[in-house]
């Protein structure tokens, strides 16, 4: 559309951007309005803050900026509960609609031979492929997300167009590829690159990269070989008008699918989807993808507005209302409360992330020494009330510094992990400067997070053999016993709602064997070979509480695998572990 209306003067940057709000923004910003609606009503605190700020990226057009930012891959167990999830690859499609064209409008002014076009566009498509190659290995989660690494997709289906444009349309055509046994044959080669696809690609495969070509290719020439011949036996069974119906609402029912899969996933954490269960979310998202269509895409496109009207009613005053509702789910003013403890955040107030905080806290920070430091990533930052507290009742201080995602070790090899580039290296930098000024070196972590990785291991030791070097005094905590993913949260959402299973749960019907047990155990065997190492376990001291991991009626857990502050207060207040406290006061006096 952009080439041939250009070639004849008639392009404009306002209709090209008119056509695109009225296809795609109503029905992204009824499901993103929607999706708010839900969630001030049934999201947990934390929750309903990840998903306002879902929403704010979507109405940017950032979300896959913001997918990187968080750490998560697209196949994290987390993920099933992202409720806009899918929306990253609409942000690639609206960043590639506003670069793209206006590359290729200067490209026409510049390029005097019209099939230099076509270079040009070849010339971009290998560019993005092998930035795509490159960092599919390097920065997989930039390379899933980001648009020069997925451009290349994008950019063979513009291929496919300005090889029509310039050639196909004028006569020049591919001369024996019309026939139907020709059609007919790239048509199956086409199909079969993309069932190949769906069967064999998978979250281990490394895509885009070379991988990407596989689907692309196979639906440019699925689509080619309709243009050849339409009447090759598979286009004309995919002329059906059942095959074209769902052609029809395919958009719809993109944007709707996830969002109701993934408030059912968030609902019923941990549940397989059964055949009838299945069945009826099937039914009511196609249910739900025909109304829209019928209502609201299709209602739209003959709908005759001007530029002004356009923007002003399909962009400017949806945009707005559903920042609001994004603003009030943020808040969280419209919540049913409880008697359980909520907190779903790390500690405010402490250093983590970099961020500015209270890095010294304990006895008395201003005018006692600090002899120890507290290092590790989130589950170090969730320690630290209870070593706040244990710290005032037995008279020391302690130096906190945690990042997300980064073990308290140096060198940790963070590429796979796009959104913690950079913070990890602060974290070790900040290990490095800092260890001198204190006796006692305190690690804390997600080990089983790590232990599964052989560099992690070896990093590791290395580690404990440099504070070895240094004479330090070392203890390590292990993890708090970890929940299947889902437990803690469930809980929380049904005491949210009021239900009653949710206020009657007890330690018999949520606690399961702790899954962490045996990678307590490795970190434990790793630090008994050093020299002036401990390492200590909660496991114990937490599994001896009748209700855990309720306490007098009260949650300790943020989700499945960190304490929050309320609950690590209690930790330090009511259960304080002696053991770990001799260790403290011995590691000083030495």
């Amino acid at each position: 559309m952009i080439y041939n209306e250009a070639v004849v003067g008639a392009f404009s940057f306002k209709l090209f951007y008119a056509r695109r709000i009225k296809r795609i923004l109503p029905t992204l910003y009824l499901m993103l309005l929607a999706v708010g609606l839900v969630g001030i009503w049934i999201l947990s605190p934390g929750d309903n803050v990840a998903l306002s700020e879902s929403i704010n990226a979507n109405l940017l057009y950032f979300y896959n900026f913001y997918l990187i930012n968080s750490g998560h891959g697209y196949f994290d167990n987390p993920s099933n509960q992202q409720f806009l999830l899918h929306t990253w690859s609409l942000a690639v499609e609206e960043q590639f609609y506003f670069f793209f064209p206006i590359i290729l409008i200067i490209s026409l002014k510049f390029f005097k031979k019209r099939n230099y076009i076509l270079y040009f566009t070849a010339f971009i498509f290998m560019t993005s492929l092998l930035i795509s190659c490159y960092t599919s290995y390097k920065f997989p989660s930039y390379a899933y997300y980001m648009l020069p690494s997925r451009a290349f997709e994008l950019l063979m289906g513009c291929l496919l167009s300005l090889y029509c444009s310039l050639y196909y349309q004028k006569g020049i055509r591919a001369k024996g590829l019309q026939s139907k046994t020709y059609s007919g044959l790239i048509s199956v080669v086409g199909l079969s690159m993309i069932l190949i696809s769906g069967f064999c690609l998978d979250k281990d495969t490394t895509f885009p990269g070379f991988w990407g070509l596989l689907p692309a290719f196979g639906a440019v020439l699925f689509i080619f070989a309709g243009i050849l011949n339409k009447s090759n036996l598979i286009n004309k069974t995919l002329a059906n008008k059942c095959f074209v119906f769902i052609g029809l609402i395919s958009y719809s029912l993109y944007i709707w699918h996830w969002p109701i899969l993934a408030f059912f996933r968030y609902e019923n954490p941990g549940k397989v989807i059964s055949l009838y269960t299945g069945i009826i979310l099937f039914l009511i998202i196609l249910l739900i993808s025909i109304f829209n269509y019928l209502f609201v895409e299709k209602r739209l496109r003959k709908v005759k507005l001007s530029y002004q009207k356009t923007i002003s009613l399909l962009l400017v005053l949806p945009f707005l209302i559903i920042l609001v509702i994004s603003t009030i789910l943020h808040s969280g003013i419209i919540k049913k409360s409880s008697r359980i403890n909520l907190e779903n955040q790390m500690p405010d107030g402490y250093c983590f992330n970099g961020k500015a905080g209270n890095c010294v806290f304990g006895y008395d920070p201003i005018n006692s020494k600090t002899d120890i430091m507290l290092f590790g990533d989130s589950h170090a930052a969730a320690f630290s009330p209870f070593f706040e507290e244990i710290g005032k009742q037995n008279k020391f201080n302690i130096f906190m510094q945690s990042y997300s995602g980064c073990p308290p070790i140096l060198n940790f090899d963070n590429s796979g992990y796009s959104g913690l580039i950079g913070s990890c290296d602060k974290s070790s930098a900040v290990f490095k400067v800092d260890l001198t000024k204190y006796k006692t070196i305190v690690l804390a972590g997600y080990w089983s997070a790590y232990v599964k990785n052989p560099s992690f291991i070896n990093d590791f030791k290395k580690t404990l053999t440099y504070l070895e070097g240094q004479k330090k005094n070392v203890i390590i905590i292990g993890d708090v016993p970890n929940y299947t993913y889902g437990i803690i949260e469930n809980i929380k959402r049904q005491r949210i709602l009021n239900d009653s299973l949710g206020r009657d749960l007890g330690i018999e019907s949520v606690v399961l064997t702790p899954i962490n047990k045996l990678d307590n155990n490795l970190i434990r065997n790793i630090s008994n070979k050093h020299r002036n190492t401990s390492f200590y376990d909660f496991e114990s001291d937490l599994l001896d509480i009748r209700t855990y991991p309720f306490y007098n009626g009260y949650l300790l857990y943020a989700d499945s695998n960190h304490l929050n502050p309320h609950g690590a207060y209690i930790l330090a207040k009511t259960i304080s572990p002696h053991n770990l406290l001799l260790e403290l006061h011995h590691s000083l006096k030495n």
